[in-house]
Protein backbone atom coordinates (compact mmCIF):
# COMPACT_ATOMS: atom_id res chain seq x y z
CA UNK A 1 0.00 0.00 0.00
CA UNK A 2 1.39 3.36 -1.08
CA UNK A 3 2.29 5.89 1.58
CA UNK A 4 -0.06 8.89 1.77
CA UNK A 5 1.48 12.05 0.33
CA UNK A 6 2.33 14.57 3.03
CA UNK A 7 0.39 17.83 2.81
CA UNK A 8 2.43 20.60 1.20
CA UNK A 9 3.39 23.33 3.65
CA UNK A 10 5.25 26.60 3.25
CA UNK A 11 7.65 28.03 5.83
CA UNK A 12 8.43 31.75 5.73
CA UNK A 13 11.66 32.35 7.62
CA UNK A 14 13.43 35.47 8.88
CA UNK A 15 15.93 36.25 11.59
CA UNK A 16 16.95 38.92 14.05
CA UNK A 17 20.48 39.50 15.26
CA UNK A 18 23.85 39.05 13.59
CA UNK A 19 26.67 36.60 14.16
CA UNK A 20 29.34 39.29 13.86
CA UNK A 21 27.60 41.87 16.08
CA UNK A 22 28.99 41.86 19.65
CA UNK A 23 25.85 43.68 20.84
CA UNK A 24 23.67 40.66 20.03
CA UNK A 25 23.56 37.99 22.72
CA UNK A 26 21.22 35.85 20.60
CA UNK A 27 20.52 34.99 16.99
CA UNK A 28 16.78 34.57 16.54
CA UNK A 29 15.35 32.55 13.64
CA UNK A 30 11.57 32.43 13.24
CA UNK A 31 9.43 30.42 10.87
CA UNK A 32 5.75 30.83 10.10
CA UNK A 33 4.44 27.57 8.64
CA UNK A 34 1.14 27.16 6.80
CA UNK A 35 -0.58 24.97 4.23
CA UNK A 36 -2.52 28.03 3.01
CA UNK A 37 0.07 30.71 2.12
CA UNK A 38 -2.50 32.97 0.45
CA UNK A 39 -4.04 33.48 3.88
CA UNK A 40 -0.89 35.27 5.04
CA UNK A 41 -1.13 37.65 2.10
CA UNK A 42 -4.60 38.60 3.34
CA UNK A 43 -3.15 39.33 6.78
CA UNK A 44 -0.64 41.77 5.29
CA UNK A 45 -3.31 43.55 3.25
CA UNK A 46 -5.57 43.95 6.28
CA UNK A 47 -2.73 45.30 8.42
CA UNK A 48 -1.82 47.87 5.77
CA UNK A 49 -5.43 48.99 5.43
CA UNK A 50 -5.80 49.40 9.19
CA UNK A 51 -2.55 51.34 9.53
CA UNK A 52 -3.34 53.67 6.63
CA UNK A 53 -6.64 54.57 8.28
CA UNK A 54 -4.62 55.95 11.20
CA UNK A 55 -3.52 58.92 9.12
CA UNK A 56 -0.61 60.61 7.43
CA UNK A 57 2.35 58.79 9.07
CA UNK A 58 1.12 55.49 7.55
CA UNK A 59 -0.16 56.60 4.15
CA UNK A 60 3.12 56.02 2.34
CA UNK A 61 3.80 52.82 4.21
CA UNK A 62 6.57 50.76 2.65
CA UNK A 63 7.89 47.49 4.00
CA UNK A 64 6.50 46.38 7.35
CA UNK A 65 9.39 46.08 9.83
CA UNK A 66 9.22 45.30 13.53
CA UNK A 67 12.22 47.53 14.26
CA UNK A 68 10.57 50.59 12.65
CA UNK A 69 7.01 50.04 13.89
CA UNK A 70 5.39 51.68 16.89
CA UNK A 71 4.44 49.46 19.82
CA UNK A 72 0.78 49.79 18.81
CA UNK A 73 1.53 48.69 15.23
CA UNK A 74 3.64 45.81 16.52
CA UNK A 75 0.83 44.56 18.74
CA UNK A 76 -1.74 44.95 15.97
CA UNK A 77 0.39 43.03 13.48
CA UNK A 78 1.21 40.23 15.89
CA UNK A 79 -2.44 39.94 16.94
CA UNK A 80 -3.44 39.58 13.28
CA UNK A 81 -0.90 36.77 12.90
CA UNK A 82 -2.10 35.04 16.06
CA UNK A 83 -5.70 35.11 14.85
CA UNK A 84 -4.88 32.78 11.96
CA UNK A 85 -5.92 29.23 12.77
CA UNK A 86 -3.93 27.81 9.84
CA UNK A 87 -0.41 28.78 10.93
CA UNK A 88 2.23 27.35 13.22
CA UNK A 89 5.21 29.24 14.60
CA UNK A 90 8.63 27.69 15.13
CA UNK A 91 11.46 29.53 16.85
CA UNK A 92 15.17 29.10 17.43
CA UNK A 93 16.93 31.31 19.98
CA UNK A 94 20.66 30.70 19.58
CA UNK A 95 22.79 32.07 22.40
CA UNK A 96 26.18 33.32 21.23
CA UNK A 97 27.33 35.20 24.34
CA UNK A 98 28.06 38.38 22.34
CA UNK A 99 30.86 36.69 20.43
CA UNK A 100 32.01 38.15 17.13
CA UNK A 101 31.56 35.22 14.74
CA UNK A 102 32.31 35.47 11.04
CA UNK A 103 29.13 35.13 8.99
CA UNK A 104 29.62 32.43 6.36
CA UNK A 105 27.10 30.41 4.31
CA UNK A 106 28.21 27.24 6.11
CA UNK A 107 27.65 28.71 9.56
CA UNK A 108 24.33 30.26 8.60
CA UNK A 109 23.19 26.94 7.11
CA UNK A 110 24.07 25.20 10.40
CA UNK A 111 21.90 27.69 12.29
CA UNK A 112 19.01 27.43 9.83
CA UNK A 113 19.10 23.65 9.89
CA UNK A 114 18.38 23.62 13.62
CA UNK A 115 15.01 25.21 12.86
CA UNK A 116 14.36 23.57 9.49
CA UNK A 117 14.94 20.04 10.80
CA UNK A 118 12.25 20.54 13.46
CA UNK A 119 9.79 21.84 10.87
CA UNK A 120 10.53 18.98 8.49
CA UNK A 121 10.08 16.41 11.26
CA UNK A 122 6.51 17.68 11.64
CA UNK A 123 5.85 18.55 7.99
CA UNK A 124 8.15 16.54 5.67
CA UNK A 125 6.79 18.19 2.53
CA UNK A 126 7.73 21.80 3.28
CA UNK A 127 8.94 24.49 0.91
CA UNK A 128 11.08 27.11 2.61
CA UNK A 129 10.93 30.77 1.66
CA UNK A 130 13.90 32.61 3.18
CA UNK A 131 14.65 36.28 3.46
CA UNK A 132 17.46 36.78 0.96
CA UNK A 133 20.59 37.09 3.08
CA UNK A 134 23.24 36.91 0.36
CA UNK A 135 23.16 38.91 -2.88
CA UNK A 136 25.68 36.61 -4.58
CA UNK A 137 24.14 33.46 -6.04
CA UNK A 138 27.34 31.53 -5.28
CA UNK A 139 26.93 32.14 -1.53
CA UNK A 140 23.26 31.16 -1.62
CA UNK A 141 24.19 27.97 -3.46
CA UNK A 142 26.84 27.09 -0.87
CA UNK A 143 24.31 27.58 1.91
CA UNK A 144 21.73 25.39 0.15
CA UNK A 145 24.29 22.65 -0.50
CA UNK A 146 25.20 22.59 3.17
CA UNK A 147 21.53 22.28 4.17
CA UNK A 148 20.90 19.53 1.62
CA UNK A 149 23.94 17.65 2.89
CA UNK A 150 22.67 17.83 6.46
CA UNK A 151 19.18 16.77 5.35
CA UNK A 152 20.42 13.92 3.19
CA UNK A 153 18.09 15.06 0.41
CA UNK A 154 17.18 18.09 -1.64
CA UNK A 155 15.19 20.71 0.28
CA UNK A 156 13.00 23.22 -1.55
CA UNK A 157 14.44 26.66 -0.78
CA UNK A 158 13.55 30.01 -2.32
CA UNK A 159 15.35 33.24 -1.48
CA UNK A 160 13.31 36.44 -1.72
CA UNK A 161 13.65 40.01 -0.55
CA UNK A 162 11.14 40.90 2.15
CA UNK A 163 9.99 43.81 -0.01
CA UNK A 164 9.06 41.26 -2.70
CA UNK A 165 7.14 38.84 -0.49
CA UNK A 166 5.27 40.50 2.36
CA UNK A 167 4.86 37.16 4.15
CA UNK A 168 8.54 37.41 5.05
CA UNK A 169 7.65 40.69 6.75
CA UNK A 170 5.32 38.78 9.06
CA UNK A 171 8.16 36.43 9.96
CA UNK A 172 10.22 39.55 10.71
CA UNK A 173 7.61 40.62 13.27
CA UNK A 174 7.67 37.21 14.93
CA UNK A 175 11.48 37.27 15.03
CA UNK A 176 11.37 40.81 16.41
CA UNK A 177 8.92 39.80 19.14
CA UNK A 178 11.22 36.92 20.13
CA UNK A 179 14.28 39.19 20.03
CA UNK A 180 12.57 41.59 22.45
CA UNK A 181 12.09 38.63 24.80
CA UNK A 182 15.56 37.12 24.53
CA UNK A 183 17.73 40.20 23.93
CA UNK A 184 15.87 42.64 26.21
CA UNK A 185 13.78 40.53 28.56
CA UNK A 186 10.49 41.99 27.29
CA UNK A 187 7.95 39.22 26.63
CA UNK A 188 5.05 41.59 25.91
CA UNK A 189 5.08 41.06 22.15
CA UNK A 190 5.98 37.37 22.22
CA UNK A 191 3.03 36.55 24.44
CA UNK A 192 0.68 37.78 21.71
CA UNK A 193 1.75 35.04 19.28
CA UNK A 194 2.52 32.41 21.94
CA UNK A 195 -0.75 30.51 21.27
CA UNK A 196 0.50 29.73 17.74
CA UNK A 197 3.95 28.52 18.83
CA UNK A 198 4.51 24.81 18.18
CA UNK A 199 8.20 24.73 19.10
CA UNK A 200 10.40 27.27 20.87
CA UNK A 201 13.93 26.00 21.20
CA UNK A 202 16.95 27.57 22.81
CA UNK A 203 20.49 26.42 22.12
CA UNK A 204 24.06 27.64 22.48
CA UNK A 205 26.37 28.40 19.56
CA UNK A 206 28.89 25.66 18.84
CA UNK A 207 31.18 25.42 15.87
CA UNK A 208 30.26 22.25 13.99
Amino acid sequence: MAKPIAVLHYAFVDESGALADPNDAFIIVAGIVTHAPSGLEKVVRKIRERLKRKGKPYRNLGELKFSRASDAARKQTLAAIAQRQDIEIFLLALEKNRQVIQDTPTRYAAILWQLMSVILARHPNTRFVLDRRYTRAELRSRMENEINQRAGRGISITHVGSEQDARIQLADFVAGAAAAKYQSGDSTFWEIVAPRVVREQRSVWQEK
